[in-house]
């Protein structure tokens, strides 16, 4: 994982990530079951009916970690945020793509800034962004949450940066609709304060088996 001077292997065990970010709708579910505190891009507890399979945004990686304790719950699975090891292995499989889609930069293939759309598109609007596992919208749309500390390469998940109770900021992966090509690699990290919140960030979710 990375790039240029910090590239270096990263031994993963078999894990299943989310095909889509987490939607408006699927966090209405939570929202409403749990009476978590809804974004702040809502109305009355409810999103925009027209937003229901946009991403879901205004959440801090605290919210992601509730939605994810209360989906486990409900399911009897596990779930959780991805390392951003995982992240980074969904979309750039194991040829090192820079982009989902291959090598080259296509804005037909995500909602970057270069769309000029100036807000989240429907999750599945981009079928050409696909990466090479068939995960969707990993580049632009929205910034992701990743469970993973911001802290210096190499990777070790076993150095303290995936324990979730450890201060400090967080990594946030993918770009997001505000961000132009530069900012939207598959190898570009960026991280926020834990319970920030932002119009262009949202999460999706890896899933475990249960005992």
């Amino acid at each position: 994982m990375g790039e240029g001077d910090d590239a270096h292997p990263v031994y993963l065990a078999a894990y299943t990530i989310g095909k889509y970010p987490i939607t408006n709708q699927l966090y209405q579910s939570f929202v409403t079951a749990s009476n978590h505190p809804a974004p702040a891009d809502w109305r009355e507890g409810h999103y925009p009916e027209v937003l229901g399979n946009h991403p879901v945004v205004n959440v801090s990686w605290y919210d992601a970690l509730a939605y994810c304790r209360w989906l486990s719950q409900t399911t009897g699975q596990i779930y959780r945020l991805p390392s951003e090891a995982e992240w980074e292995k969904a979309a750039r499989g194991t040829d090192g793509r820079p982009y989902p889609w291959g090598f080259e930069f296509d804005k037909t293939r995500c909602n970057t800034g270069e769309a000029s759309l100036g807000w989240t598109t429907p999750v599945d609007a981009y079928p050409g962004g696909a990466s090479p596992y068939g995960v969707m919208d990993l580049i632009g749309n929205v910034w992701e949450w990743c469970s993973s500390l911001f802290v210096d390469y190499p990777y070790a998940p076993n150095d303290g940066r995936e324990d979730l109770n450890a201060e400090g900021w967080r990594v946030l992966r993918g770009g997001s609709w505000f961000d132009m090509e530069w900012g939207a690699r598959a190898a570009r990290r960026l991280s926020g304060p834990p319970d920030s919140v932002s119009h262009n960030t949202g999460f999706r979710v890896v899933s475990e088996t249960g005992d």
